[in-house]
Formats: structure tokens, sequence, C-alpha cells
């Protein structure tokens, strides 16, 4: 005994076969770009949160740092040449790579009994990296003690990786200055800036190990800046004078 399909129930044909597969695929193509440009987004988000926490880190041990600045004026009263060549603050500038190095006193000693003091010298400075073309890093360097000459370079670490560039500018109370700070020659000798402004700019990829020089450049960029004060750049005559300056009055009832 035969059975017959309705005209209602007749299979599908062909085109409608290929249209309904199109449609589906393209559902798919469009869930998929979706998810990618999801992921995408989390993943660039996440990069660019790992920088700023990068160069909010670094900004804050700068900070800590130069705070603790010290130098020694040989022209007060009891000082000697000698003793004011043992300190130093210095900025060097260049394009894109400034460096620092100061005397400071904010060293926390390691070890007992070992050759270290609280008075010491701080390098920052950037320098290529080995592993990946085309990037630099942010080196810290630091001599446990106060050395007797500045013409050998602490120990340098890396301090903060991908660091493309650091501006250092120095404020000597009229203006910025554009061209670096000698305390030990020129208009700046036995000077501290009052403040300092510092700029860093990092890349927003890391690199990839093996990777170009031109990937390195055509990434795209962070930048961060402070401003650290200098308690140290007021002299003693400067404090008497601002602190005569006050007067306290009783108030009356």
């Amino acid at each position: 005994m035969s059975s017959r399909r309705h005209p209602s129930q007749s299979a599908f044909t062909l085109l409608e076969v290929v249209i309904t597969i199109a449609i589906l695929a393209g559902m798919i193509l469009i869930i998929t770009q979706v998810l990618k440009a999801s992921i995408d987004m989390r993943q660039s988000l996440g990069q660019k949160n790992a920088v700023t926490g990068r160069l909010n880190r670094a900004l804050l041990q700068l900070n800590q740092d130069l705070t603790h600045v010290f130098l020694v004026d040989d022209r007060m009263p009891g000082r000697t040449d000698q003793v004011h060549k043992r300190t130093i603050f210095k900025i060097e500038k260049s394009n894109s790579a400034d460096s620092v190095a100061f005397t400071y006193s904010g060293h926390r000693i390691r070890r007992e009994n070992a050759a270290e003091s609280n008075f010491s010298y701080l390098v920052y400075e950037l320098q290529p990296s080995k592993t990946f073309p085309g990037r630099t890093h942010l080196y810290r360097g630091e001599f446990p003690r106060v050395p007797a000459t500045f013409k050998e370079k602490p120990p340098m670490e890396i301090f903060a990786e991908f660091i493309k560039s650091i501006t250092i500018e120095a404020w000597d109370g009229d203006k910025w200055k554009k061209d670096g700070w000698d305390s030990t020659r020129g208009d700046t000798n036995n000077r501290l800036p009052q403040m300092l402004r510092i700029t860093l700019t990092a890349w927003n990829q890391d690199s990839v190990e093996g990777g170009s020089a031109e990937d390195a450049q055509d990434s795209n960029v962070s930048q961060y800046s402070t401003v650290v004060y200098l308690p140290a750049a007021l002299s003693f005559t400067e404090i008497k004078q601002r602190v005569s300056s006050f007067s306290l009055k009783a108030i009356e009832q």
C-alpha cells in the first residue's frame, strides 16, 4: 500500500537549502565578527591598563627618589670644594632620552656592616632593549653610597620596560628650562631646581621577540606627566627669609 505526500509536506528544494545555508553562514560570520571585536577590545583595554600601571609605578618611584635629592652648597660656611664635588644634580637633554643623575638621602641599607650609607647616588636613563629591536627601556642605577667621583655609572637595571621617551624639565623660579641642569657649573652652579616636570611616553603594545624596528615605531603610545617638588631646593638663607616674613597676631575675642 503506497502513501502519497500532501503538497504542503513536499521536501525542500535545492534552492531553499542553499538560501538557508547562506543565511546561517551570514549569521555565523556576523556573530564571529562581533565576538572578535569584543575580544580585541578587551585585550586592548587590558594592554592599556598594563601600560597605565607601568607608567604610574615608574612616576611614583621617580617622585619618591627625587624628593630626597640633596646638594651641599660650597658657599655655606665650613664647606670645602672637596665636599661639594661629592654631591651632584644633573639633567642631560636629548631628543627623546633625557637622563638625570643626583645624590640623594633615601637609600635603604640592605645589609648590616656593609659599605652602604643612607646617602647615595642615582642615575635614570633610557637604553636600547637587547631583545626587542627598536624598543627602549628606562633603567635605574644606584650606588649604595656617594662615590668619590661621578665619572662611572652605577650598575644599571631595567626600571620600566618599553618606555619610548623621557623628558625632564627643571623650574628655575621663573620658567621651565629646556637645556638641562648642572649643579657643578654655569648659572645653575650650587643650585637645585625648585620643581621638575617629568613626562614618560610608552608604547601601548608590547613588542614581540624577533620583531622589526619598524613595528616598534608604528605602535601607538601613551603619555603621562607629573610635577615633582624638591624640598632641598631652598637654602637655609631662603628658609630664614621666608619664615621671618610671617607674623603671628592674637585673635581678638
